[in-house]
């Protein structure tokens, strides 16, 4: 007791519902609260937790109503929080979060301030502490911003009012202060633009993103990021550009004005989505005054060759299995003379340059990246390892953040394109025909066929000129009507083995002959398969598999049910007939090269003949000059020599 009067500490606090408020206007977003009761110049602690997405926005302030210069704020710089207090005595104390803030996320803020104390904290982790004077805090509160009518005059620190808005959501406000002597004052929430009452997730319950889109939530509004999806748009709905190449021949060079893409010598970003079927094929390239960067496809595997000048690296992903005709994701990430190649966010190698240089220079003018490969790769400087050039197609080829295939869509003035490419991917190979087992599994039959379960079942799908005496491996004769073909036949067979397309069997006489009736159907009206033929046929098993290479017991081949009857015996597709093409195709060929040679030959013996009459037209020409100058006269002159007069 003092003065016969008792003075007391009291406590007072303010709590805003947990439900919290979002913020998410840039030109109108704030909420001011009425200022803290009695005189603030005991010990006064400030919390409350947020999140956010944007890296720059004022958070909170309060000051003293511009009489001594007193100042507190907290707002949002590249990412980091940043606490800036004024005691009035001309000190002003300035510390930044040791992270980053804006990742959406939640975030407890504490500050704590007492008559000499000063206590910065975020998630319950000291971030700065400062010795001050005692501060006079006077001023209503204010989160997200100042109003549009506010009078900046009548601010300690009035350029926050040029500070961008804070756009998030904040809950568990807390304000509270000791006092002495305590009124019934109780603070509120005087009046607020661009808040709403609780935090929203704008991602929920359903996300607006389309095709794999990531969704953002900004709280009163969705955001898509759609990178790495091959879409763009504000909800991922539209395909991304492609720039296909469907053979060696097509190659495109996207010149790019330097100034937009070289942000840094130092690093290099660069990130493409690629889709190819075949293992080789370099698909992108840049090089500059003996700098160059390479990325390609290697026995299905990504590598990237990188020199700075002093050296080159090459460095291959682990994996082999990137050209499945799928889109991979493949970004490579330069840091001086350390280099990052990731394909898929998963398969990661890393390597470094030779030599001690670490800059990549760039053309003063315009930077050309070459896609889809070389002309020449023995002129070439640059080190390949395919060295077959890129057969597939491209998306989202970002390049030190600058999207060549989206600016060039847009017809931007700074990129242009010459060489041959497609808008698409190109079209995949058909496939060649498979043999199905009861396994479900199939083999290429492009040339061979191919399959290893026995005693079962599965079908054959045959494209060329075949017949069933080929198809059992039969020795064939040319008296008889070829079977028609494309058909697919029902084989029962104890064993298949990889080989050429011929079958040997060990069936009696008679079950052959059932067999090929059963194939080709009743014979009318033509001469019968000779009993002798079959007969050889069945008996001699040794020289059948001689003929054949592959074996198959108890077989039997029944057609189709579309496959048309035909009458006559079965003509038997030998293989001389097949040699017989060859070798067609041979003497044709010899041909065309005996020609080739007899047309040149005579075109020398023309050229020869056209010299040697040029260079004795000139020689006799001579002749006529120098003898018009000694005589006067173009009379040939004789070997005799006149007197002088």
């Amino acid at each position: 007791m003092r003065d016969g009067k008792m003075r007391y500490l009291i406590s007072f606090c303010f709590i805003l519902g947990a439900s919290g408020f979002s913020l998410f206007s840039s030109q109108t977003s704030y909420v001011e609260f009425e200022r803290l009761p009695g005189k603030t110049d005991g010990e006064v602690s400030i919390s409350f937790r947020c999140k956010t997405y944007v890296k720059f926005g004022l958070l909170f302030y309060v000051d003293d109503k511009a009489q001594s210069g007193d100042y507190l704020t907290l707002y949002l710089k590249n990412g980091f929080l940043l606490l800036e207090l004024s005691d009035g005595t001309g000190n002003v104390f300035k510390a930044n979060s040791k992270d980053v803030i804006n990742d959406l996320r939640w975030h407890r803020i504490d500050i704590e301030l007492s008559s000499h104390h000063a206590g910065f904290r975020i998630d319950n982790e000291t971030q700065a502490e400062f010795n001050i004077t005692n501060m006079q805090l006077k001023s209503d509160l204010y989160i997200g911003g100042f109003p549009n009518d506010i009078d900046i005059f009548s601010l300690s620190h009035d350029e926050m009012t040029f500070m961008a808005r804070f756009l998030g959501c904040v809950t568990d406000v807390s304000f509270s202060t000791k006092v002495e002597n305590l009124t019934d004052n109780s603070a509120k929430m005087l009046r607020w633009a661009g808040m709403d009452r609780e935090c929203k997730d704008a991602c929920k319950p359903t996300s607006p993103c389309k095709n794999r889109g990531v969704c953002i939530n900004k709280f009163a509004m969705a955001d898509c990021l759609c990178a790495g999806t091959g879409y763009r748009g504000k909800n991922c709905e539209e395909e991304s550009p492609v720039v296909g190449f469907s053979s060696s021949n097509h190659r495109a060079t996207f010149d790019v004005l330097s100034s937009s893409i070289a942000a840094s010598s130092e690093t290099t970003s660069i990130s493409v989505r690629i889709r190819s079927s075949q293992p080789d094929g370099v698909f992108f390239n840049t090089a500059h005054d003996g700098d160059f960067i390479l990325l390609e496809l290697t026995n299905g595997r990504i590598a990237a060759s990188v020199n700075l000048g002093s050296g080159s690296v090459t460095i291959t992903t682990k994996k082999n299995a990137y050209n499945d005709d799928q889109w991979h994701r493949v970004k490579l990430e330069r840091v001086k003379r350390l280099v990052n190649l990731t394909v898929d966010n998963l398969d990661t190698t890393k390597g470094k340059t030779q030599g001690a240089f670490y800059k990549f220079l760039f053309p003063d003018k315009k930077t050309s990246f070459i896609l889809g490969g070389f002309t020449d790769y023995k002129k070439t400087k640059l080190k390949s390892v395919s060295k077959n050039n890129f057969t597939g197609c491209l998306q989202e080829l970002i390049f030190n953040g600058y999207d060549l295939f989206d600016q060039f869509n847009k017809s931007a003035k700074e990129i242009t394109s010459r060489g041959k490419f497609l808008n698409s991917c190109p079209k995949t190979p058909t496939k060649p025909p498979t043999i199905s087992g009861p396994y479900n599994t199939s083999t290429s039959v492009a040339g061979t066929l191919k399959a290893t379960k026995t005693s079962e079942v599965f079908s054959v799908t045959l494209t060329d000129q075949q017949s069933p005496c080929i198809l059992l491996g039969i020795p064939c004769d040319g008296t008889t009507t070829r079977v028609p073909t494309s058909q697919t036949h029902v084989v029962t067979s104890s064993q298949v083995t990889s080989g050429e397309r011929v079958y040997t069997y060990n069936q009696s006489k008679s079950s052959l002959k059932t067999l090929v009736q059963s194939t080709v159907g009743p014979t009318t009206g033509a001469t019968e398969t000779s009993p002798s033929n079959s007969e050889n046929l069945s008996t001699d098993k040794n020289a059948q598999t001689a003929t054949s290479r592959s074996s198959m017991t108890n077989g039997k081949v029944s057609q189709d049910n579309g496959m048309p009857r035909t009458t006559g015996e079965v003509i038997m597709a030998s293989r001389n007939e097949r040699r017989e093409g060859d070798l067609t195709i041979y003497f044709i060929l010899a041909a065309v090269v005996g020609l080739v040679a007899f047309l040149l030959a005579i075109l020398i013996i023309v050229k020869v003949n056209w010299a040697s009459k040029k260079k004795y037209a000139i020689r006799g020409k001579q002749c006529e000059l120098d003898y018009w100058a000694d005589t006067g006269s173009f009379q040939k002159s004789t070997k005799e020599s006149k007197p002088l007069v």
